[in-house]
């Protein structure tokens, strides 16, 4: 079997469109057109005008072109793949489009899918042609599409074999639909005929074989598309000879079609129109297949708008701006949408005198007098369509306005009552006089131009210009302020003592003009009376105020004086107290005296009145002085008086004396009834805080014996101190009550005999009558220790001098109930506890290099129960793969001794360096590309410099291997702590031209390889010269290279085509079976 290799591309007949719009104007527009996108040399503006009052969008115009003329023209390729048509002039948005039918004739019928079509008015778009390099972009995709009558879907039931049958589809489009292949779905692979009728007129109106693998649809593309108008009757059906049937509903009927009925005949041929059935749309107990089609459906919602060809020429602005009067003017109108240069020129009326219209659009001129001028301008264009220019013409209107002006007017400042007049001033832009008027404010205007002042306050002056037939009016008006005349009020300071009555209220003006002796309403006032404390006071002073003036006020001061008073002492009655430890004295009313108070003020006199000491004594000099007035309206007087002085006496004061049980009265037993009191247990009563007195004395037990409450008597009482003859002590006995406390023993634990053990988990001592001492027995009083035989160590743990406690201490014998242990347990420094012996063996352990090292176990014999080392065995140093010593490290326990060790090795074994190929893609005939890889699973910061031989990477394809797949192979690496994976990589070898490639090996199989860049259906066929087909198999191929083996061996030797169709491209490839 040798295999040629050939390829070809479907090309369309597209049907002709129903009527003919005829073409208006030429298309041409020349090498002069308005900028267009890069590469095309022409353009051409369309207008079309929606005259409807529905908007809508993704419209489908259809336009009809005399292509002809610009192919004849060299403008256009007779392809007509340099057609493009755009939103905008440049081309920045291209619309899609789907050349119909009639390329290279005077009625090309193209579609055109517009974005925006608005209600009620225009859109312009915009045709480019004149581009050699371009490509046909005209598509079916330009409609909305492609659809099936089911949607390709069914239900499929297989039923009994039937002969000689139609079985199909009475239908009605919904909207206009552009049929482009019949198509069918049996359970076996056949090859069937498919018509489509006319139900109206029964009219053939299409009919094709179609082949194609079992139980999938297949379709047969249309020499030429049809359109299918809306809401008209249809039926398409299936003819089945004979075999088997699928007999079920149809389902997921396509949106955009109804189906009235299905449609069936037996014992007919392909060409008789079917009858309905009765029971709608079920094929309950037919035998046939499904027929379906093919088709695209357009944007029909509104009526198909009218268009025309440009170009179009546009001018603006629309209104003109006005002249004014003797001011230049200049406006310019611009033309677009036409073919440059454009000239403008005065078609009808005129300009106003003076003004003129270039020939470039612009209008000039200066006007001497005012009116209103009509006129029309006419635009011409560079085109020649037909030889003639294209022209629009365009009202306008100039109406002259009146020019404005201006008024400059002297500044007017700001002005004081009582100033003089002043003198106004202004002129007009115009020249034409300016008058002066009032607008407001104390002011009156004579001879036209003085202003006199009359008050205070804002005033207003307007300068006005009336304008006349050539100039508009002009008002401008001047404020300024009339500012008051500063005028200070001062009250006059004034001054009396304390409640005496005021004096009468002066005020002092400064800022008087004019001859003005006062203002109104003035008013002078204090807020002192007779009563007022002394102190200064404000003088306030108001006036109603003046227009005219400005008015500040300065307060003035009231001083109101102290009045004096005066003090002095009296004998009577007699002066005295008992001694208290002070000099201070006491007196009456009637011992002191005060004068000078008035207003019957609560007026009373603060002193200082002291004897001359502290001691008793009788006829002692009392001294006054710091004498200071008091009460509420002390602040209003001024004692004239400092000092003054009279005699009195002092007593003395009588004390009791008694012993108190507070603080506790106790002492140690020590054999004698002695009782010893400290101070805070004697008590005089009536002491003077200041002074220190104290009683001597004897105190005494009743008995020497341990016991509490115990009576305490005092006798031989003598005061003492330095101030003891200020009093006199009126008691001479006294008791009280106190404890006599046991005496405290001590026991001390002695280090012989010695107190040791091995160590058990326990803390457990075991104590000797020697170990113990007993200090504090006074004599030879009776008393001796119990002697406990076990203590206890402070931890259970190993060690020397280890503090040793005893509980449980007491005291015996017939005078130990004056005596108290002073603790009941003892403990000293003094025991041991010896380690214990164990031996230990360490456990083998290993990692991968790389790794942290797991924690090290052993095995131990000597343990007390549940116990357990400290610390860790260690191995010696080193991360290279290899053997390492386990040593006895940290590991230790304060409780024992380790007498035995036995070590063991710690391994490091290689880690695995993973090298995955990675994937290649390249064309068929083409070199390898370069093979490259990647590795993971170093560590330690390592990379391929560690490699001790390098990474090795080959494959067996070579530039002639077919399309396929073939194994990229790493091997070889290696390098010290690691060991090697490989993973294989994946060259991809596709197509270098064609999607497909078709050989074979041998005689009895075909392969077939086809590569395509996603999922999609694809039909596999295979003819002979003559066009028969012999072989047919529809598969489903994915974004890959798709291979499939086919039989052949059964196909005599000849000469056949393999034809692949698929969604988006279609091949062929002629091969030689022999």
């Amino acid at each position: 079997m040798t295999t040629e290799f050939y390829s070809f591309h479907k090309q369309q007949t597209l049907p002709r469109w129903l009527f003919v719009v005829l073409l208006i104007a030429a298309l041409g527009v020349g090498n002069n057109a308005w900028a267009q996108p890069s590469g095309w040399k022409y353009k051409t503006a369309i207008r079309i005008t929606n005259a409807t009052a529905t908007a809508t969008i993704d419209f489908h115009q259809m336009l009809l072109i005399d292509t002809k003329s610009l192919v004849d023209a060299g403008q256009m390729d007779a392809s007509l793949k340099d057609l493009r048509f755009g939103k905008d002039a440049k081309g920045v948005t291209l619309y899609p489009y789907f050349i119909e039918s009639g390329a290279n004739t005077a009625s090309t019928k193209v579609w055109v899918k517009i974005d925006s079509v608005p209600a009620n008015d225009v859109v312009i778009f915009y045709m480019f042609y004149g581009n050699n390099a371009a490509v046909n972009a005209s598509t079916l995709n330009t409609f909305l599409g492609p659809f099936n009558t089911t949607d390709s879907t069914t239900e499929k039931q297989v039923g009994s074999p039937a002969n000689n049958s139609q079985r199909g589809i009475w239908f009605r489009p919904k909207q206009n639909m552009l049929l482009t292949g019949l198509g069918k779905q049996m359970p076996v692979a056949s090859t069937n005929t498919v018509t489509l009728f006319d139900l109206d007129t029964e009219d053939i109106l299409e009919q094709t074989s179609v082949g194609g693998a079992a139980e999938q649809f297949n379709y047969t593309s249309l020499s030429n598309y049809r359109w299918l108008n809306k809401g008209a009757d249809y039926v398409v059906e299936l003819f089945v000879p004979s075999g088997l049937y699928y007999q079920a509903n149809l389902q997921n009927v396509n949106k955009y079609m109804s189906i009235p009925r299905m449609v069936f005949c037996n014992g007919c041929d392909a060409s008789t129109l079917p009858d309905p059935t009765s029971n709608s749309t079920s094929f309950a107990g037919f035998n046939g297949g499904y027929a379906d089609m093919q088709f695209y459906v357009r944007n029909d919602s509104i009526d198909m708008p009218s268009y025309e060809f440009g170009p179009f020429i546009m001018v603006s602005p629309d209104t003109l701006k006005h002249p004014v009067y003797k001011i230049a003017f200049a406006d310019t109108l611009t033309a677009t949408d036409g073919i440059e240069p454009f000239t403008y020129e005065v078609y009808s009326g005129s300009l106003p005198k003076g003004f003129n219209l270039s020939t470039t659009g612009i209008i000039t001129g200066t006007a001497n007098d005012m009116g209103t001028y009509n006129f029309v301008v006419k635009v011409t264009d560079a085109s020649a369509i037909n030889g003639v220019p294209a022209f629009v013409t365009k009202k306008y209107t100039l109406t002259i306005d009146k020019a404005p002006q201006t008024i400059t007017f002297n500044n007017l400042v700001d002005r004081v009552y009582g100033d003089t007049s002043m003198i106004l001033s202004a002129t007009a832009t115009s020249g034409l006089p300016v008058t002066f008027s009032v607008a407001g404010g104390p002011i009156d205007i004579r001879n036209d131009t003085v202003v006199m002042i009359q008050g205070t306050g804002g005033a207003l002056i307007t300068a006005r210009q009336a304008g006349n037939e050539y100039y508009l009016p002009v008002v401008f008006s001047q404020g300024f302020m009339i500012n008051a005349q500063p005028l200070t009020l001062i009250a006059d300071d004034k001054d009396k003592i304390y409640g005496d009555d005021n004096p009468a209220l002066t005020v002092t003006y400064v800022g008087l003009v004019n001859g003005d002796s006062t203002v109104p309403g003035v008013v002078v006032t204090t807020s002192v009376v007779k009563n007022s404390d002394a102190g200064e006071y404000e003088i306030a002073v108001d006036a109603d105020g003046n227009t005219n003036y400005e008015l500040s006020y300065q307060a003035g001061k009231f001083t109101v004086k102290k009045r004096d008073i005066h003090f002095s002492l009296n004998a009577k009655p007699a002066i005295s107290k008992v001694y208290d430890g002070t000099d201070t004295v006491i007196l009456s009313k009637d011992n002191y005296m005060v004068t000078g108070i008035v207003l019957d003020d609560a007026i009373e006199v603060k002193r200082t009145i002291h004897y001359s000491d502290v001691n008793a004594g009788m006829a002692k000099t009392i001294t006054a002085d710091n004498i200071e007035v008091t009460g509420a309206k002390k602040d209003n007087y001024l004692l004239v008086d400092s000092s003054a002085t009279v005699t009195g006496d002092i007593l003395k004061r009588e004390l009791n004396f008694t012993l108190s049980a507070s603080p506790l009265i106790t002492k140690v037993y020590n054999t004698n009834d002695t009782a010893v009191l400290a101070a805070a247990n004697y008590h005089l009563d009536n002491v003077v805080s200041t002074d220190t007195l104290s009683v001597s004395c004897v105190t005494t037990y009743s008995d020497s014996k341990v016991a509490n409450g115990k009576t305490i008597t005092a006798t031989n009482l003598v005061l003492n101190g330095t101030a003891k003859d200020n009093y006199t002590l009126l008691t001479t006995t006294t008791t009280t009550t106190g404890n006599i406390t046991t005496q405290p023993v001590s026991v001390t634990l002695l280090s012989t005999p010695v107190i040791a053990k091995t160590y058990d988990g326990n803390d457990t001592a075991v104590i000797a009558t020697g170990n113990y001492s007993m200090t504090g027995v006074i004599g030879n009083d009776n008393v001796v220790l119990n002697n406990p035989v076990y203590g206890s160590y402070d931890s259970k743990h190993a060690g020397e001098n280890k503090k040793v406690t005893v509980n449980g201490l007491q005291l015996l014998g017939s005078d130990s109930a004056n005596y108290k242990l002073t603790a009941t347990s003892a403990f000293a420094s003094i025991g041991t506890i010896v380690k214990k012996d164990v031996s230990v063996i360490a456990d083998s352990a290993s990692k991968v290099y790389g790794e942290e090292d797991s924690v090290l176990t052993y095995q131990i014999t000597g343990l007390v129960a549940k116990e357990s080392l400290n610390g860790a065995l260690q191995r010696e140093e080193g991360e290279n793969v290899g053997k390492y010593v386990i040593t006895m490290g940290s590991l230790a326990n304060d409780d024992y001794k380790i007498i035995n060790y036995t070590p063991a090795y710690f391994s490091i074994t290689p880690k695995e360096i993973v090298v995955t190929a990675d994937d290649k893609e390249r064309e068929q005939g083409q070199k390898n590309p370069e093979l490259t890889y990647t590795y993971t699973g170093f560590v330690r910061g390592e990379d391929s410099t560690v490699f001790t031989s390098p990474i090795q990477i080959a494959t067996a394809a070579i530039p002639i291997s077919p399309i396929g797949y073939y194994d990229i192979v790493p091997s070889g690496a290696t390098a010290a702590n690691y060991y090697f994976t490989f993973v294989n990589g994946k060259l991809t070898i596709v197509p270098a031209s064609d999607k497909v490639r078709v050989w074979s090996s041998n005689r009895s199989t075909m392969q077939v390889r086809i590569f395509s860049e996603r999922t999609q259906k694809v039909t596999i066929q295979m003819f002979t010269e003559s066009g028969q087909r012999v072989l047919a198999r529809q598969e489903t191929i994915v974004d890959a290279i798709n291979n499939f083996v086919i039989p052949v061996g059964h196909l005599p030797a000849a000469f056949y085509v393999v034809r692949v169709d698929a969604e988006d491209f279609m091949e062929a490839h002629k091969i030689n079976i022999r």
